[in-house]
Parts: C-alpha cells; structure tokens; sequence
C-alpha cells in the first residue's frame, strides 16, 4: 500500500520476473536466429508472448480484483474483463496495427535522412492520443475533472525530470544490444574446446551474453530487495534522485572496465568474456539501483486519474534511448570521439547534475516517494 517502505523492494522482485524471460530470450530467440535465420527467432519471441498471455489469464483468480476499474466492488467471480472491455482490447489492437502498418509503409519508402523527421511526426500524433486520452478521462468522470493542484503538478514534472535523466542511463545500458555484442562477436575470445565433454570445439554465440545481465537481475534481486528495505528504514536512508544517481555512477564505471578491455583489442587480439562480463555485472548492480526504483516512484507520484498515462512516459524514455543508443556510435565516429570514453563522462556527469539537483527534486516530492 502507500507509504509501506516496502514497495521499493517488491518492485525490485516484480523486477525478476521481467527478466525471467529475458533470460531464456537470447539462448533461445538469439541462436534461433544467429543459427537458422532470424524470422525464426522472432516467431520464437510471438510464442513466448503467447504463453505469457495465457498464464496471465490462468492467474486471474489470484489477483484479487487488483488493477479493476475504481467501482469495482463485486466478489472476485467478477474481477474479469466483460463484453465491452473485450471491443475496447479489439479497437485498440486495430488502432495499434493501423500505426505499426503506415510506420512501416512510411520507413519503406523514405531514405535513412528522414529516420529522425519520422520519430518526431510519431512523436507528435502519440502526444496528440494522450492528450484526447486525458481530455476524454477529465470528461468521463466528474469527480476526476478538477484541474491538478500545484502539488500534483510538481510531483508530474519530478516524474518528467527524472525519465530525462533516466533516458541517459539507458542511452549507455542498452549499447548492451548493439556494440557490446558486436564487441563480442568480433573482439571477444568465444572458442573453447569441450574435449571432457564433447569432441571438438564450441563457439559462444555473441547473442548469449546478453542472458548475463537478467541472470544477475533474478540472482541478485532478492539481496538488493532486502537491501533497500533495511536502508530505507534506518537513518542513513536516501531517496529516490540519490539512488537513481548511484545508478549511473554505476553505469559509468561499467565503461571504465569496458574501455580498459577495448584498448587491448587494439593490436588486433581478442580479449577474455571475463571484460564483458565484469561490465555486465556492474551495469546490472546500476540497473537494480535505478528502474525498479524509477517504477515505484512513478506509482507514488502520479495522480491517481493519470497512473497509466505517467507510466507510459517513463516507458517512452527508454524507447527514445533506444533509438539513439543505435546511432550514438556513428553520430561519435563523424566527431572522432571514442565511444566508450563518451559513455564514461556522459554517465558520470549525469550523476552529478542528477545529485546536484536533487533538494529541489525532494521539495516537489511532498514527501509522497
């Protein structure tokens, strides 16, 4: 419930179960495809949203009617979704697709110059759906349609500060899907030979590395579960922006390891896994100190009316650093500027703004997070 100090921790186990799959991800879907071809990896990713989808229905009964509209009052016979919300699931899925097909249509037929024109025009039709959202939410229920306060709005825009600085952390954490895995395929040593065992050599997929960082997740997620809730309830406990900020410190001594690996590849030779692996671990310590906590202080800042609609926008801050995280290497190359060293700074100063900033951060807060 609010206020109970252990909401931190069971984001932070919430937290595992997302990596679970993440976990089996890239043994499956990635040799699937670095091996066979990669439609079959990701017809292999469909099945896995499939089966997830049905354990999700199976476990209905144990919800309790948590994530019902607010006039729920039946019995937990009734905590399903009826006829109506069926047709609204439907049009929303036509809606989607619709979006998916002219993206698409639209990247097909445009060079790779106008990338960006595109994401800005996606950009503005999505605000202009949450913004018909909000306004048909305020319409909908008179109860809900008071403006927000000046206290909600603070909390609103600590939200919105704090996706900018968690974009820059994803921005470095998800190189983990382009160049450190092309770091594993072309400058990692991957072949061992299994002769206790098997006959002949065995080569690593690249793509395996990638199971690294949600093994650590689920292994140790439990430990900083733990951790948080004996922090927060001493004297020494520190708040939302300070753990966020101890994330990307983390992040940036990450790439003090990786860089020191790639100036041995520099001669031409291939260096150990344990370079990669040490990042990835330490990458994932910064993780479990950032976006678990992130998710629960989303839940405790936003306004009630507008939960799903936040939460959505500290999705969308990721998928921004996504994107840039694809083009950060060449958008470096052209300046000559090494990328791991740019990561380095950029984690690090990141951090310090991030502390900097943080008394007024806390104001906002009203003591909600």
């Amino acid at each position: 419930e609010e206020k109970d100090p252990r909401r931190d921790g069971g984001f932070t186990i919430f937290y595992m179960g997302i990596n679970l799959g993440a976990f089996f991800s890239p043994l499956i879907c990635g040799t699937l495809g670095q091996k066979f071809g990669w439609s079959y990896g990701f017809i292999a990713a469909g099945f896995g949203m499939i089966i997830g989808q049905i354990i999700f229905n199976l476990g209905q009964k144990y919800f309790n009617g948590a994530g019902m509209p607010p006039e729920f009052k039946g019995g937990i016979e009734e905590a399903r979704l009826h006829n109506k919300d069926y047709m609204g699931v439907f049009f929303w899925f036509l809606g989607v697709l619709a979006l998916v097909t002219v993206a698409y249509l639209i990247g097909n037929a445009t060079t790779l110059k106008n990338t960006m024109s595109i994401a800005v025009g996606l950009g503005i039709l999505i605000a202009c759906a949450l913004s018909f959202l909000v306004k048909g939410n305020k319409e909908s229920k008179k109860e809900e349609a008071a403006p927000l306060t000046t206290e909600e709005w603070q909390r609103i825009a600590v939200i919105v500060i704090l996706a900018g600085f968690v974009a820059f952390f994803w921005l470095g954490f998800e190189q983990a899907g382009g160049t450190m895995t092309l770091f594993a395929e072309e400058h990692t040593q991957r072949e061992y030979v299994w002769t206790h065992i098997f006959s002949g050599d065995f080569t690593i997929p690249a793509s395996w590395f990638q199971s690294i960082n949600p093994f650590v997740i689920c292994t140790f997620a439990p430990l900083v579960s733990m951790l948080w809730l004996k922090w927060d309830n001493s004297k020494y406990a520190i708040s939302i922006p300070t753990k966020m900020a101890l994330g990307t410190f983390l992040l940036g001594l990450g790439f003090v390891v990786m860089y020191m690996g790639y100036t041995q590849t520099l001669d031409g030779s291939k260096v150990s896994p344990m370079w990669l692996i040490a990042t990835y671990f330490i990458h994932t310590m910064g993780e479990l100190s950032l976006s678990p906590v992130g998710l629960s202080m989303v839940s405790k800042l936003a306004p009630q009316r507008f939960m799903s609609i936040m939460m959505g926008f500290w999705f969308m801050s990721s998928a921004v650093a996504n994107y840039f995280a694809g083009t950060l290497e060449h958008m470096l190359k052209s300046h000559d500027i090494n990328l791991w060293f740019f990561l380095i700074v950029s984690s690090f100063g990141t951090g310090i703004v991030l502390l900097c900033i943080t008394p007024i951060l806390k104001k906002w807060m009203h003591g909600k997070a």
